[in-house]
């Protein structure tokens, strides 16, 4: 498709805890759409982390949030853009 790009976001650092990781979109690009990624890593439990936030924050940025399980100990969360020209 013409004017329409995929932008993925720098992964997040590993291990457990909360994260924020956002991806952009090119100059002059709108995002109309997002996701994620999560890697459970070696002796990252069997839990996932909970996404808490999956949203637009600007409008060429989409932004996921996540929170540790109880037992969630390492992972990484790479984001996802869907971009058009703007």
């Amino acid at each position: 498709m013409s004017g329409v790009s995929f932008e993925s976001g720098t992964p997040s650092s590993t291990g457990s805890g909360s994260k924020t990781v956002t991806a952009s979109c090119p100059s002059g690009k709108l995002a109309v759409a997002g996701g994620h990624l999560i890697e459970m890593l070696s002796g990252g439990g069997s839990e996932p982390p909970f996404i808490l936030e999956s949203r637009l924050t600007a409008p060429d940025t989409w932004t996921i949030a996540t929170r540790a399980g109880v037992i969630t100990s390492n992972y990484r969360v790479t984001a996802y853009a869907v971009c058009i020209d703007g």
